[in-house]
């Protein structure tokens, strides 16, 4: 790569970064590259990158840092922003994390578990008055500058038991997985052993599922497949039909049902394993890593969970769509997704703020922060 390449890399990540509001998450990641001192000062993203230019922690010929913090931040939609630039820029899941301490990619996992509630109460425990931070990050930042989160979190860990956030403590006790450790094993399956699977999940799907949120999960591949679009996945019926159209696109297949079990741990439907399991055992199979899904289609997801009934219907009333409260809340998501109002960008922070201005926290939280796999509100 050259220089003027990887200047243009740096502007995208730094921008990408700003643009998430992801400042903070970052001084945490990066608080054993970087004196503290200096990295309290920074204001902006590209200031963190250039200070680890000027320590030779990444430079055009050594990427490495780049891909674990991609990888350990959960922002794989940037590697994509990024292949705009530099077609060569490899797909960061598939690297192992060598860069970053276990005790770092703890805090990483810690961060992404905690919700803004668990944020409230941890403050409460340890500040007096109460720090109100704006995130988990905001509060790992400080606690680390306090030395309660430290590298011996016996006691922290603790507290966060006795606080009634068994999660949050899991995070920072799991031991380390390899890069791959989570990841959905390579299938052997023959055709007809395909097929039934197909026919178990679509089932059991149909019962217990929800056909809306499984469009609005799909409408990721849209821009992937081009065999995919947006009214085909609209026109469906059936969850049978649905899966046959990622069959019939290459993106599942007999010997990768990745997007099976991400889909159903996404939408909080694990009780699917055991249809799964009739077919094919897969370990670890609520801890799969999301390969195929977004940061932004994970949101959507969390934004039709937490979205309120009364809610929706003023949502819809905003952008011109008749709804009432027996409406899908997914449906609506749909239809606010071909109006174009969810698209990531400019279009998406209006919408976010339209819902700050009616106070509905839920659902702008569940836009803007994402809290690992959700569930099922």
């Amino acid at each position: 790569m050259d220089e003027i390449t990887f200047r243009l890399i740096k502007t995208h990540v730094a921008d990408y970064y700003n643009d998430n509001h992801c400042l903070v998450m970052l001084k945490v990641l990066f608080k054993d590259h970087i004196e503290p001192q200096k990295l309290s000062k920074m204001k902006d993203t590209i200031d963190l990158l250039n200070a680890l230019y000027e320590k030779s922690l990444l430079s055009c010929k050594d990427l490495a840092l780049l891909y674990n913090a991609i990888k350990l931040t959960g922002h794989f939609a940037l590697q994509d922003k990024i292949k705009a630039t530099w077609t060569s820029f490899p797909d960061v899941r598939e690297i192992a994390v060598t860069k970053f301490t276990e005790h770092r990619q703890k805090l990483m996992r810690f961060g992404q578990q905690v919700i803004q509630t668990d944020v409230g109460r941890i403050d409460g425990l340890y500040n007096t008055p109460t720090k109100n931070y704006k995130d988990s990050w905001e509060m790992i930042h400080h606690l680390e500058d306090k030395n309660i989160i430290k590298e011996d979190m016996t006691d922290f860990i603790a507290k966060l038991k006795q606080l009634d956030l068994p999660k949050a403590a899991d995070a920072l006790e799991k031991p380390k997985q390899g890069p791959d450790a989570a990841a959905t094993p390579t299938t052997e399956l023959d055709e007809d052993d395909f097929n039934e699977l197909l026919t178990e999940v679509s089932d059991w799907w149909a019962e217990h599922g929800n056909i809306h949120m499984l469009r609005v999960l799909l409408s990721e591949f849209t821009t992937r497949a081009k065999t995919i679009t947006l009214i085909e996945i609209e026109k469906i019926n059936t969850t049978f039909d649905l899966l046959g159209l990622l069959k019939a696109s290459g993106l599942l297949k007999q010997t990768d049902i990745d997007i099976l079990v991400e889909a159903t741990n996404l939408c909080g439907l694990q009780g699917v394993e055991d249809a799964i399991a009739k077919i094919v055992k897969i370990p670890n199979f609520k801890d799969v890593q999301y390969k195929n899904f977004s940061d932004h289609r994970r949101k959507l997801i969390a934004f039709g969970q937490q979205m309120n009934r009364s809610n929706m219907v003023t949502i819809g009333r905003l952008r011109g769509i008749t709804v009432n409260e027996n409406t899908d809340p997914f449906l609506l998501i749909l239809k606010l997704e071909m109006k174009g109002t969810l698209a990531e960008g400019e279009k998406m922070d209006k919408f976010i703020k339209k819902l700050k201005d009616k106070k509905m926290d839920r659902e702008v939280e569940a836009l803007t922060k994402l809290n690992g796999k959700p569930t099922v509100a």
